[in-house]
């Protein structure tokens, strides 16, 4: 039986990360996953805010530790102009006392 459905459209996917090394581990791991996505980057808090509504992303995936913002401040950004949007931190200085249980829409990951 043939599956008649079209594919699904590609996850529009809001990556706020400084490193260009770190944004491409994490599109290498969404391929490596079998995602089919759109990946926009952006690095400060003056792209990141607009790229919210102007992108309508899928998913938001931020680094924790910027040069100067933070993965707090961006949260806190989604939540009050995108709350439906789920977020995953990935970020290597992540510490215990930062990482909190996460709500159900929030995934930290630390590399």
């Amino acid at each position: 039986m043939e599956n008649d459905n079209p594919p699904a459209p590609p996850l529009k996917i809001l990556l706020l990360e400084d490193s260009v090394f770190d944004a491409e581990v994490v599109a290498r791991e969404l391929r490596n996953a079998g995602m089919s996505f759109t990946l926009k980057r952006v690095e400060t808090r003056e792209d990141f805010i607009p790229s919210i509504e102007a992108f309508k992303p899928n998913l938001i995936i931020f680094d924790y530790k910027l040069p100067a913002f933070d993965g707090l401040s961006a949260l806190a950004m989604v939540r009050e102009r995108r709350p439906d949007v789920p977020v995953i931190f990935a970020s290597g200085t992540i510490g215990e006392d930062v990482a909190k249980k996460p709500s159900r829409r929030e995934r930290w990951i630390t590399c």
